[in-house]
């Protein structure tokens, strides 16, 4: 229970409804717990072909730096391509323009 805190301030049946909610939101969390935390694995392995390509470029220059950040993305692509929502999200944000000056 998050809500302890809260719980005193509220009426009871505004209480009622709360507790509904974070039972509903912690379902949904518990349901989604085991494709997210292969997602998460997928995402730490993506670690593993960035480091060889950054490796590659500092031994050969003429390998492009990007393909580091390009291989790792797509690594960690293939973690979260049957979570549609986050997929949208990372591709979206992949076609988004930095605003970093």
């Amino acid at each position: 229970m998050h809500l302890i805190g809260i719980m005193f301030v509220m009426p009871r049946a505004m209480r009622r409804g709360a507790l509904e909610a974070e039972k509903t939101v912690d379902e949904a969390i518990a349901a989604s717990a085991r494709q997210r935390r292969l997602a998460q694995k997928i995402g730490a392995l993506a670690l593993v072909p960035f480091i060889g390509m950054l490796i590659w470029h500092a031994i050969d220059h003429s390998v492009p730096l990007f393909l580091a950040s390009f291989a790792a993305f797509f690594v960690a692509m293939l973690g979260i391509i049957r979570i549609f929502k986050m997929r949208a999200l990372a591709l979206r944000a992949m076609s988004t323009p930095s605003t970093m000056p």
